[in-house]
């Protein structure tokens, strides 16, 4: 057997006792930790910072903040304008060295206090979007705190069933079952990938056609699972 389908049976051989061992219903558990980390970090988090902020904790941190960063830029009490805030805001944050990933949330959330009341310090509009962004953090803690305490609760009601007869056995082989095919969906998903830089990379093309023995013209159990990509398949049924 080619190394390639190997391979390929020890990732399904781990996922599907993985399966097993969590069960069906520790898995959906899971799966829906997943979603539930996602809607509150995409939706709750803003929010709930906001909260947070005018609590009372937004100001304090603004006053800290604001003195920080006054000994470290050279214009914090240059009064920003819509018309001057990007250039200003731009050069105070290179000198604050803060992550230029950064730059452009704070940037976004200076204008907006710019809009709502302008002629204020850059010292007050940077500390305002720092505190802004300190507290959406803060929130997005405090969610995923209690989150997982959720779901940890849940899991130990649940834990138990897996020892039920013929119930327990029933749960781990569909979660035995439901796991394949989660495995098989990353497989797919990092196959579909791999085809894509196979069209653009010739190293990549070489090496796919090497490890999945594409030029004996063998199939393989590795080269079956690249053919029958199960994300291909699920477009395919879904734009029918």
């Amino acid at each position: 057997m080619d190394i390639a389908s190997v391979c390929i049976l020890v990732f399904f051989l781990i996922f599907s006792i993985t399966g097993f061992c969590k069960g069906f219903i520790g898995i959906v558990l899971n799966v829906c930790k997943g979603i539930a980390s996602m809607i509150a970090s995409y939706f709750l988090a803003k929010p709930v910072g906001e909260m947070i902020f005018n609590m009372g904790l937004g100001n304090k941190l603004i006053d800290k903040i604001e003195v920080a960063i006054s000994s470290a830029v050279t214009l914090t009490d240059v009064i920003i304008t819509a018309e001057n805030y990007q250039t200003v805001v731009s050069n105070s944050l290179n000198e604050l060295n803060i992550p230029e990933f950064l730059h452009n949330i704070i940037q976004k959330l200076v204008f907006n206090d710019v809009k709502e009341a302008a002629g204020n310090t850059l010292g007050y509009y940077i500390s305002s979007a720092l505190a802004n962004l300190a507290c959406a953090i803060i929130a997005f803690l405090i969610l995923m705190i209690i989150i997982n305490v959720s779901f940890f609760i849940l899991r130990k009601m649940f834990k138990g069933i897996n020892r039920i007869p013929i119930i327990g056995l029933v749960n781990r082989l569909c979660g035995l079952v439901l796991n394949f095919l989660f495995g098989w969906l990353i497989l797919s998903v990092g196959f579909w990938g791999l085809s894509f830089l196979s069209t653009v990379v010739p190293e990549v093309n070489e090496f796919t056609n090497e490890f999945f023995s594409f030029t004996s013209g063998d199939m393989t159990i590795a080269r079956w699972f690249y053919e029958n990509n199960l994300v291909t398949k699920l477009y395919q049924l879904f734009i029918k």
